[in-house]
């Protein structure tokens, strides 16, 4: 699909995994909740595209043109954007970020106000937003109860009342032990990560 003209194309939900669409047109087309994990989009055109919801987990957006899209709530987790990428009148607020690059996370600083991320995305000392956690959340396939998309949605259902799960008392596994995954899971309330001195094995 590279080249593809997809002009004011209806569709939503679309599995993309993987596709290859560099340079494709997305023009106004609409593509909520559409699967793009792993695709490669290298100066694909998505003025006006509706985008919400999307999934574009290690997507390559690099000199993607994004002007006027509306990428609210979209999953940046590894995703890819460069200097080139136009983010002009985008709208990506209540998206979530995950591992981004120094160079991608730089090409969103304007958005990251809007945005939800956690300790596995590095900023400058101090500039850190006081909405993202420092520490990296345990994120499963189970995505709507893991650890991560817990407090992407807790924060994406009143930003500004959001405090930050450190400053709750609220303790979840380290990430990727699925051993304690299983346990947190098992007793949200009684968790206790290891080391910390109530943890009852």
């Amino acid at each position: 699909m590279q080249g593809a003209v997809l002009r004011e194309a209806q569709m939503p939900g679309a599995e993309l995994l993987e596709a290859q669409l560099q340079r494709a047109s997305f023009f106004r087309s609409q593509i909520q909740g559409a699967d793009l994990t792993m695709s490669q989009m290298q100066g694909a055109g998505l003025r006006g595209a509706l985008m919400q919801g999307a999934d574009l987990t290690v997507a390559d957006m690099q000199g993607a043109f994004l002007r006027e899209a509306q990428m609210q709530a979209t999953y940046l987790w590894g995703t890819r954007f460069s200097n080139y990428s136009d983010f002009t009148d985008t709208t990506l607020r209540g998206a979530a970020a995950r591992r981004l690059d120094d160079r991608t996370v730089a090409r969103l600083r304007e958005f990251w106000g809007e945005m939800f991320a956690d300790g596995s995305v590095d900023v400058p000392d101090g500039e850190r937003p006081a909405h993202w956690p420092t520490e990296v959340l345990f994120e499963h396939w189970e995505r709507p109860n893991s650890p991560f998309h817990i407090e992407w949605h807790l924060w994406q259902s009143d930003p500004d009342a959001y405090v930050v799960p450190s400053a709750r008392g609220v303790f979840y596994p380290p990430e990727d032990d699925e051993a304690e995954f299983d346990r947190w899971r098992s007793d949200h309330a009684a968790y206790r990560p290891p080391g910390h001195p109530d943890r009852q094995d």
